[in-house]
């Protein structure tokens, strides 16, 4: 039996085969390498604009400008908040692109715009209404500005003050700190929260001694208004100044 040694055409045949076979061809060349610059996807690029300060700062005192409800002075926060506003917008507007923020900076308008105009109709509604029926406003600033008359080697106090003495009234100022913080009968009241008062001793004209009738207590408020309505009295000047307040109120209520 003889064997017949395959054919050169039968060789490159065979070969041919092989190489048409899926994954069994030869490697193809690799892509030549790029550049670094080439790496770099330009869709993945982005400008970065930073956020205007002042913006922030506005939205931040436009939130705080709830505190307008409080009394008049805080209502100097949303307006504060109003002009920071502004002056964000006119920056964004003037960096021509280069600051975002506008949108921040409207939002803190329209809120301290909003808080000013709820929190000065509030404390409008309240100066009309919170004095009580039958009772005379007393404002403190005014008593003070009356002053004492010194006629004669005595003391007394002006025509217009003496005419309110055992009248009812209802005055606002300060609470002059104590050791008490609830459940206070008597305390002293002050015109306001400066060195004069706060700092030292007041002057008799700037405070009124605030006696709470049976039933009726205050809590302390530190540097806020507290209103207190009663019977208005002037002390007798006939021996002399004293050291406290030549003023009192028997109180019923306090606010």
């Amino acid at each position: 039996m003889s064997v017949t040694a395959p054919s050169m055409q039968d060789a490159a045949a065979g070969h041919d085969a092989v190489s048409a076979r899926p994954g069994m061809g030869a490697a193809e060349p690799a892509a030549p390498a790029s550049g670094g610059a080439d790496l770099i996807d330009p869709a993945m690029d982005f400008d970065y604009k930073p956020m205007s300060m002042l913006a922030t700062a506005s939205l931040v005192v436009g939130i705080l400008s709830v505190v307008s409800f409080i009394g008049i002075t805080a209502l100097a926060v949303p307006v504060a908040g109003i002009l920071l506003s502004l002056l964000a917008l006119w920056q964004i507007r003037a960096s021509r692109g280069q600051l975002i923020g506008a949108t921040a900076a409207v939002a803190a308008l329209l809120c301290s715009s909003g808080f000013l105009v709820a929190g000065a109709s509030y404390q409008a509604v309240q100066y009309v209404y919170e004095v009580p029926e039958g009772h005379i406003r007393l404002r403190m600033n005014w008593l003070a500005e009356q002053g004492l008359i010194y006629e004669k080697g005595k003391y007394r106090v002006s025509p217009e003050v003496a005419a309110l003495d055992g009248k009812k009234v209802y005055v606002k100022g300060y609470m002059y700190p104590g050791v008490k913080i609830v459940g206070i009968t008597e305390f002293t009241m002050c015109k306001d929260t400066l060195q004069c008062c706060f700092g030292g001793q007041p002057q008799p004209t700037d405070m009124i001694f605030v006696t709470m009738k049976p039933g009726v207590t205050a809590t302390h408020r530190d540097k806020l208004l507290a209103g207190v309505a009663g019977t208005f009295r002037v002390k007798n000047l006939d021996d002399g100044l004293p050291l406290g307040a030549i003023y009192t109120v028997e109180a019923d209520l306090f606010r």
